[in-house]
């Protein structure tokens, strides 16, 4: 190879690079939709309704807590006599 010898330009030949279209493009859930939609105007923003939801998921997690809690286990007493 001569050291003197410079590359002057490299070209690619490609249609398109998909990968930052994919990328680039932020599509907003259908849930976020849904419900900025449907809230009557009360949901402004994405970021509003992704807060909701995280409430409403964390509130439905506190409720199943409650409930697991509260319901224990079957009260029904030991009748089989022990091995003495």
């Amino acid at each position: 190879m001569n050291p003197n010898k410079e590359v002057k330009r490299i070209e690619f030949e490609t249609d398109s690079y998909k990968a930052v279209k994919f990328y680039n493009e932020t599509n907003t859930p259908t849930i976020i939709r849904l419900m900025m939609k449907f809230s009557g105007g009360l949901v402004k923003s994405e970021r509003q309704a992704e807060y909701i939801l995280l409430g409403f998921v964390l509130l439905m997690i506190i409720v199943a807590v409650i409930i697991f809690i509260v319901s224990g286990g079957s009260k029904v007493p030991l009748t089989t006599p022990l091995p003495t």
